[in-house]
């Protein structure tokens, strides 16, 4: 159902719980190779910081010119390599930079045998700085301004061009190589390389989808940045579906990482796409796995079983809602009831969700928010096509989506611990009453005996008391 500008849009089809959102591409399958990028320092950037320090003693030279005191002459001449002797400052600057970055001490080693070299200042640019020189030295410091003919006039001219040439040239090159530098030491592979690289004989025939690096290494003269190049060898494109929500709540994923997936050309049967690791590849194509789902819900909703769909499937809450979207075959799908609709003139009175299929501009309005939806294609049947669902299954929807959503909410491992605890606090106090009462017992105990002692005793006294009386009647 997808459709280009300008194009006459397919017809359409009533809707349920998922709607085609275009074509998406991933990764099934993918290499990885390690390979080094060594960026070259060598004795060739004290050559030119050498020759930047000698463009300065010409410079130097050049004011020192006899011509110079003739003033029709040094103001035609003499500030003519201005430009020149400022970018051979910044070119010396530049270098310095660069090797601030270099380690004072270390040797190191690509770790791969993949490798790419990178000088970072061509030498050829030398030669060219040999040939500026032996130009200085064909001008005379004792020439007089009478003295100049039409030949030495184009010697100065010709050192003056050349002169601001190499020098912009050379500040060009340093400056660029500062920035390169700036990246590669923190953890970034410069663009400038990339081609370079995806033409090695030892990287894979193929279009290089990310770098991953690893390492960062400096010596004395180089830079070596360790990579792992990764490229895809097998991808596949499936249709991705976009889920509808009603009332707030929408057919919950088959797992919470993947999305329902429909196979391009198969039938309605639904698929879960499972994208491991964004990154690894890039994100327009991550590495991704295809698998089959056959439930009951995925069977249901393939036959367009809607009343075994409602009881077979799951359905969750709306976290990332978008109320109003152009889907893939340019429909407008609307989802909320907080706008007043109008398909041009017309007032649409459908309830959402829908998806509006016009020819006209369709105009959304909430207090002073306007949205309008111009025609980007040409509908051969203009329409208003509203779900599948009835009020009462779209109710039922998020009913059960609210239902689930609490249950699965439950943390059932708190409520075991806040069971414990209170089981904690209930039977804490035992341990002390029993203590008490044991206590309070053996008062008791006590005092009992104490007052059975005195009963003994008093019963003992009138024993004896009797005892004597016998004995005096006696």
């Amino acid at each position: 159902m997808t459709s280009m500008w300008n194009e006459t849009a397919s017809e359409v089809e009533p809707f349920h719980f998922l709607l085609e959102s275009g074509n998406i591409e991933y990764t099934e399958k993918y290499t990885a190779e390690r390979a080094s990028l060594v960026l070259l320092l060598n004795t060739t950037f004290i050559t030119v910081k050498a020759a930047a320090i000698d463009a300065i003693v010409q410079a130097t030279k050049w004011d020192s010119l006899r011509i110079f005191t003739d003033a029709t002459i040094t103001a035609e001449y003499k500030t003519g390599i201005e430009a020149g002797r400022n970018d051979f400052v910044k070119v010396g600057k530049n270098i310095e930079v660069m090797y601030s970055y270099l380690s004072t001490t270390n040797t190191v080693s690509p770790g791969s045998t993949c490798i790419l070299y990178e000088n970072l200042f061509p030498e050829y640019e030398l030669l060219e700085f040999e040939f500026l020189k032996k130009k200085m030295s064909k001008i005379s410091r004792d020439w007089t301004a009478a003295e100049l003919d039409g030949e030495k006039k184009l010697l100065l001219d010709t050192y003056i061009m050349q002169y601001n040439s190499i020098g912009e040239k050379w500040h060009v090159i340093t400056e660029k190589a500062t920035h390169i530098l700036e990246k590669v030491v923190q953890k970034e592979f410069p663009a400038e390389f990339l081609s370079s690289l995806e033409e090695l004989a030892c990287i894979q025939d193929s279009t290089t989808e990310k770098l991953k690096i690893f390492e960062v290494k400096r010596s004395t003269d180089k830079i070596i940045l360790e990579l792992e190049v990764v490229t895809p060898t097998e991808r596949s494109e499936v249709i991705e579906l976009l889920h509808v929500p009603y009332k707030g709540y929408i057919l919950k994923p088959h797992t919470s990482t993947g999305k329902y997936v429909r196979k391009i050309g198969g039938t309605n049967a639904l698929w879960n796409l499972e994208c491991t690791d964004d990154n690894i590849l890039h994100a327009n194509s991550p590495l991704c796995t295809l698998t089959a789902v056959d439930t009951l819900c995925t069977q249901a909703l393939t036959r367009n079983d809607l009343e075994s769909a409602l009881w077979q499937c799951k359905f969750t809450a709306d976290v990332n809602p978008v109320h109003i979207q152009r889907i893939n075959d340019d429909g407008i799908l609307i989802s909320t009831t907080d706008f007043g609709i109008a398909d041009g003139a017309k007032i649409v009175y459908a309830t959402p969700p829908i998806v509006i299929y016009s020819n006209q501009i369709v105009t959304l309005t909430k207090d002073a928010e306007e949205i309008k939806f111009p025609p980007r294609v040409t509908f051969p049947t203009q329409k208003v096509v509203q779900s599948l669902l009835s009020t009462v299954q779209q109710t039922l929807v998020g009913t059960r989506g609210m239902i689930s959503d609490f249950w699965s909410n439950i943390d059932y491992e708190a409520y075991a611990n806040y069971f414990a605890w209170a089981l904690q606090l209930i039977t804490f106090p035992l341990p002390f009453i029993g203590l008490i009462l044991t206590c309070r017992h053996r008062k008791l105990i006590n005092k009992a005996r104490k007052k059975l002692a005195k009963q003994d005793a008093r019963k003992g006294r009138t024993t004896q008391n009797e005892m004597l009386l016998q004995r005096l009647d006696m």
